[in-house]
């Protein structure tokens, strides 16, 4: 039940829009650090669910969506996406990476 992000879960915070395969509430997680996530793009109601099976169904069937998009609605919808993944930039430069590594420690412990 551990939430365990690497770098590439952050770098991709800071390029695009995105949806993630992980621990349930790890979307809410992120939030609570003061990025944003895309509910404008994505449905993101897969994030508080516990069953992995379910999660990952839920998954695949909003990708299946995205799939369906017009090359034009895709772009739009990256287009509008953009302010997001600029926010998260500046966020990442400011995080406070000894903080981050102690609330971890205090977790494990």
């Amino acid at each position: 039940d551990c939430l365990f992000l690497t770098e590439k879960t952050y770098r991709t915070l800071a390029i695009q829009p995105f949806i993630i395969w992980a621990r349930p509430y790890t979307l809410k997680y992120l939030k609570s650090m003061g990025f944003k996530t895309f509910p404008e793009i994505f449905d993101e109601s897969y994030d508080n669910e516990l069953d992995d099976s379910k999660r990952m169904k839920m998954i695949l069937d909003e990708v299946e969506r995205i799939l369906s998009w017009s090359e034009d609605e895709a772009y739009e919808k990256y287009i509008y996406a953009l302010s997001n993944v600029i926010h998260n930039q500046r966020v990442l430069k400011s995080v406070d990476v000894r903080k981050v590594i102690e609330d971890i420690y205090l977790k494990l412990t």
